[in-house]
């Protein structure tokens, strides 16, 4: 799986999760739930696999950069 659509399954199990976390939160005695928690937690899984998704582009361009020269 590449591009968008296993970008965006990544980002629905994170979001999931950090959903999940937060109803967690809501019956845990001192903790509570936060929408913007899960926001937040979202943002940061969103920005990973962005990150993640440009360093593998970058690493493939650099290897097909090599092979060429090395012809």
């Amino acid at each position: 799986m590449k591009g968008v659509k296993a970008f965006g399954i990544g980002l629905l199990i994170c979001v999931g999760y950090a959903f999940s976390d937060e109803i967690h939160q809501l019956v845990v005695p001192g903790r509570g739930g936060q929408l913007s928690d899960v926001v937040i937690d979202s943002s940061g899984a969103g920005i990973g696999i962005l990150l993640q998704t440009l360093f593998v582009a970058f690493r493939s361009n650099r290897n097909k950069n090599k092979v060429v020269e090395n012809s």
